[in-house]
């Protein structure tokens, strides 16, 4: 993933069955429990190791999902994602850009956040920057020249 997809299939993590999270447990050589969650330690730990890569992009995907897109206080990585990562190659047909902004404003609204401030400017700033860097990379060079000649000519 690359560029954050701002269209496409909404992600929902309600619907992640207990079956999605067990299989992909059991993909990740973890205990096959139906616990939702893994500690991050075990998780950089596998991931190390790991040498199926189809398993070891799922694991790093929530990895990158803990860490950088809807990162939290938590010492445990969720598995939530599972359903999502049963088609590896279809996680960018997702609304990533949607769901982050979904995960700030819910984050924000939430009274337990140890430091929401700090989250949301840092996620902020993530999505401004990929929605602009996407933005002017489908702008033609032409319009871009244009934008900044203009701004020049103002200054």
């Amino acid at each position: 993933m690359y560029e954050l997809p701002m269209a496409g299939k909404q992600i929902n993590v309600d619907l992640c069955s207990d079956a999605a999270i067990k299989r992909l447990r059991k993909e990740l050589g973890l205990d096959e429990n139906c616990s939702p969650f893994v500690k991050v330690t075990v998780l950089e730990r596998i991931l190390k190791t790991l040498e199926k890569p189809k398993a070891w992009v799922k694991g790093a995907i929530c990895f990158i999902i803990h860490k950088i897109l809807c990162p939290t206080n938590s010492s445990f990585v969720s598995l939530q994602y599972a359903h999502i990562l049963e088609d590896p190659a279809g996680v960018s047909s997702y609304n990533w850009c949607s769901h982050v902004l979904g995960y700030m404003k819910e984050d924000l609204q939430t009274l337990e956040v140890a430091n929401p401030l700090a989250d949301f400017h840092f996620l902020m700033v993530i999505i401004l920057y990929i929605y602009i860097f996407v933005f002017l990379k489908q702008l033609s060079g032409g319009f871009l020249n244009y934008v900044c000649a203009c701004f020049y000519c103002a200054n």
